[in-house]
């Protein structure tokens, strides 16, 4: 065999080879790909691990009583990465949530937790939510029904308006509307709110507390004063309300102390409330006016107002005014003296002599 012959056997040889690795290459090449695409979700699931968290833990409404519904709330939340499902379970009838699942990436879901006591007998009782995510855990409820049961009258007192710094007093019963006997006491943590007989027990009967108010501590404004109850048979609040209320100030006025008749004047009257309370005026010319028994406003407190007047008649004129707030409480009257003659060249030598001082010296005028 020639040597060409040979060289072009050997290269298709190499050629058909070359052909069948190439061929079983690409045969397999998808499931290269596919192992890498696997390999990698694989690993980013890996990565996103929930971890289910709760708060609080627990709660125990204690002692409380049949008929009645009770409430609260805790949050779930995603404490991990990823999203995380969670669902509740119950098993108690006396016992409902809502929501009763969810998920979370981090967010906090809150679950109202509803405890209806209709039909319970006296005892101690658990009614639990169970909850579902990456493992079971439980959300812990604790009460217990009693034989006795709180009542209290009234159960508020609401005092008004209060315009001194004075102490207040008022009372409310305490009894057992229930069997058994009833222990009960009282607590406050307001220093201004105090009371007496701090404990007691009732079988039925009523008993008395005397409830004093010192409300030279208080700010002005309204005020909430709480004594907590606590017992066996159940817990409750008595409230008291008050709105400390101060006059507005004594008005300011300033203007002339004399002139002449028929002849209008400028006066300026200051207003000011130390509760910024919107006001009213009302303003007495000495000379039977009109406007004599008119509140007029409402005025901002602070507010300078700009008024004029004048008289018919010679002789001498006190004017009066005073302001009232919103809930209708009057300043101290506030007066400014003005003395009117017919003759210029009379009121200029007065105003001269007397300098302005006309109200000490009016008995000149004739």
């Amino acid at each position: 065999m020639h040597r060409s012959q040979r060289l072009y056997r050997n290269n298709i040889v190499a050629t058909l080879l070359a052909i069948v690795l190439l061929s079983s290459i690409l045969s397999s090449f998808p499931g290269v790909l596919s192992f890498s695409y696997n390999a990698f979700v694989s690993q980013k699931e890996s990565t996103c691990i929930p971890q289910l968290q709760w708060y609080p833990k627990e709660y125990d409404f204690g002692a409380i009583q049949e008929g009645n519904i009770y409430q609260t709330t805790f949050d779930i939340w995603n404490n991990g990465t990823g999203d995380m499902p969670w669902s509740l379970q119950l098993r108690d009838p006396y016992v409902t949530a809502e929501p009763m699942s969810g998920s979370s990436s981090g967010e906090h879901d809150t679950v109202k937790v509803t405890l209806n006591t209709t039909g319970l007998l006296p005892g101690d009782y658990e009614g639990n939510v169970y909850l579902h995510s990456e493992g079971d855990y439980i959300f812990f409820i604790f009460f217990t029904i009693t034989p006795e049961k709180l009542a209290y009258a009234p159960t508020q007192h609401d005092f008004g308006i209060i315009l001194e710094r004075d102490s207040l007093e008022t009372s409310f019963d305490i009894w057992n509307a229930g069997t058994g006997i009833l222990q009960w006491t009282l607590q406050s943590n307001q220093s201004w709110v105090s009371y007496h007989p701090t404990i007691g027990t009732s079988t039925g009967e009523t008993d008395t507390i005397t409830v004093t108010l010192t409300t030279a501590e208080l700010p002005y404004g309204d005020n909430d004063g709480i004594i907590q109850i606590f017992s066996n048979g159940g817990n409750a609040n008595a409230t008291f309300f008050l709105h400390l209320n101060y006059p507005p100030d004594k008005p300011v006025i300033t203007g002339p102390y004399s002139g002449l008749i028929m002849h209008q004047y400028t006066f300026t009257i200051s207003i000011n409330d130390k509760e910024n309370d919107v006001l009213w005026y009302q303003i007495d010319w000495g000379d039977s006016s009109d406007q004599d028994d008119e509140w007029i406003g409402p005025y901002p407190s602070g507010e300078e107002i700009t008024l004029s007047h004048a008289w018919e008649r010679k002789g001498q004129y006190i004017i009066k005014v005073k302001t009232k707030d919103s809930f209708d409480v009057e300043s101290p009257l506030a007066t400014h003296q003005i003395t009117l003659s017919k003759s210029k060249t009379i009121a200029r030598i007065l105003q001269y002599i007397l300098g302005n001082r006309m109200d000490t010296y009016s008995y000149l005028l004739i």
